[in-house]
């Protein structure tokens, strides 16, 4: 077992002898440091973060249930396993408020040694295992974050080089309207990218597409794949020709390349 410690803190100076030494005997290599006072020992656990704590249930001015609450309201104490240390005369009421208030395990006096060695030994272990979990965690939020950094910068390229193409670029949903569009696309017809996006394939087809229902659109998802020459009715209400590369994609949606003339 690697190096643990531990920190007791009771107000009889004699309890924490006794513990102390019992703990030096049995648990060889333990790092054991002890407080009489609940506030000095609070001070402690801060300052060194041991894997476990002892804590007598009847203290004066600051109880062990006080002293519990106050570790597990701290971010960086309230994973530290806390025992609280009662006697056999201590109420089920009292031992629910300390259960409630954080404390992990009870041990009752008189504390039988070995006992006392398995259940500090159990909370070393139990503690590792939550070091290891909180270690992993970490490490995946890191990796997440640095994930989505790297696929919003992926995003913004794409995002540049989609505005910027010299070509159009349309993106249609299978009922044919548009999801995205480019610079160029909105240039070639003379509609700002709100308009498109609001009107659909309907608002740039001439009458006769209308009428034949809208075929290159429909040949794309039939086929998946198309390339044309396709009438188109500008802003201005000219009739133009566009050449189109058009693809069905996984999802349905369409990605069309498109050159005017």
């Amino acid at each position: 077992m690697d190096e643990k410690s531990l920190i007791i803190i009771d107000d009889q100076a004699d309890n924490v002898f006794v513990l102390d030494r019992v703990i030096r005997e049995l648990l060889p290599g333990c790092l054991i440091m002890s407080s009489t006072n609940a506030l000095d020992g609070l001070a402690m656990i801060k300052a060194t973060l041991p894997d476990a704590v002892l804590v007598d249930l009847q203290m004066p001015k600051m109880d062990g249930i006080e002293v519990c609450r106050a570790l597990k309201a701290d971010q960086t104490t309230h994973h530290i396993p806390i025992v609280l240390i009662t006697s056999h005369q201590t109420s089920a009421r009292k031992r629910v408020a300390a259960l409630e208030a954080g404390a992990d395990d009870f041990l009752i006096r008189p504390i039988d040694n070995h006992e006392l060695i398995a259940r500090i030994k159990v909370l070393f272990r139990v503690k590792a295992a939550e070091d290891r979990l909180r270690a992993l965690n970490i490490d995946l939020d890191e990796k997440l974050t640095q994930r989505n950094g790297q696929l919003r910068a992926a995003e913004e390229r794409y995002r540049w080089y989609i505005d910027n193409a010299p070509y159009g670029i349309f993106v249609v949903d299978s009922e044919g309207n548009y999801l995205d569009v480019n610079r160029a696309a909105c240039a070639m017809a003379g509609y700002p990218r709100g308009t498109l996006l609001q009107g659909g394939i309907q608002r740039l087809a001439t009458a006769e597409s209308v009428a034949e229902g809208f075929p290159i659109f429909n040949q794309v998802r039939e086929r998946g794949r198309v390339s044309a020459e396709a009438p188109i009715k500008h802003a201005d209400g000219t009739r133009r020709y566009w050449t189109v590369d058009a693809v069905r994609l996984v999802d349905d949606t369409i990605a069309a390349k498109s050159n005017d003339g």
